[in-house]
This record gives C-alpha cells, sequence and structure tokens, in this order.
C-alpha cells in the first residue's frame, strides 16, 4: 500500500533513510515536512519498506530520495512508487529531475525505464563520486 507520510511515520522512516546514509537525519527534514515536499511511504504488513521524497518546485519537482530497504529491493517496491509519482495530478509542472550516483546502475536503469534522460553531472557530488543529473519531461 502507497500512502502519504504522516508524523508518527518519523522514526521507520529515519531507519530505513539511515541505512543508505548515516546522516540522513541531519541532510533531510522529515520531522516537519515542509509545505512544498510529500514523502510517499510504501508499506507492506504494516511495515514501511520504501518511500520516495519529492521537493515539488515551481515549474518542475525534484525526486530527493528513493529508498527501499535492501531486504525488498528487486521487488518492484521502487517502480510502484514512481508510478505512484507519476498518476498523481501534478498540475503544471514541466519536468521531475533527479540525481544518482555513477555507479547505481540499477537505479539509473529504472529511471531510463520511467523515460527519465542525463541532462549533466556534478562532478564529486558524492565526496568521491559523480552524480548523473536525469530529467522526466512531463508535458
Amino acid at each position: 500500500m502507497i500512502r502519504l507520510y504522516e508524523e508518527k511515520d518519523y522514526d521507520p522512516v529515519i531507519l530505513l533513510g539511515m541505512k543508505v546514509n548515516p546522516i540522513f537525519p541531519e541532510a533531510y527534514n522529515v520531522k516537519d515536512v515542509p509545505d512544498n515536499e510529500q514523502i510517499y511511504l510504501f508499506e507492506e504488513d504494516n511495515e514501511i519498506i520504501g518511500f520516495i521524497q519529492i521537493l515539488i518546485n515551481i515549474d518542475d519537482i525534484e525526486i530527493i530520495n528513493l529508498i527501499v530497504d535492501e531486504t525488498h529491493r528487486r521487488k518492484k517496491v521502487a517502480t510502484f512508487l514512481l508510478d505512484h509519482l507519476l498518476s498523481e495530478d501534478i498540475g503544471t509542472k514541466e519536468r521531475i529531475i533527479l540525481e544518482v550516483r555513477r555507479s547505481n546502475e540499477a537505479a539509473l536503469n529504472l529511471y531510463r525505464k520511467f523515460g527519465f534522460n542525463q541532462i549533466g553531472e556534478r562532478k564529486n557530488y558524492y565526496g568521491n563520486e559523480d552524480a548523473v543529473v536525469m530529467e522526466r519531461r512531463i508535458n
């Protein structure tokens, strides 16, 4: 089941985020989610096993995080979350953008499958690794 984040989801989201990024609580605000951000949770058997966090800008949406618990990867959780995002009424937004580690082939392939194209790169964005900047045009 996919649903919107609620304040009661803070602890499990933080724990899941920290599995991917140890400084997740300091890097991302999930305690008091700003009005221009949304977090969609993927829940199975009352357990949060994945989420997508987005920033809603004037002309575009930025995917800030797409995280799936390691034990549930390769089960289409990320696909369901992206499908859900794309099925939402995103109004007049022109594109969706994101950045991903160059070494994350699984994520790159998933985004390509959803029509995202590389539009740039950010050298050493992750300290010792480049980020691939991708976009998907909506209109």
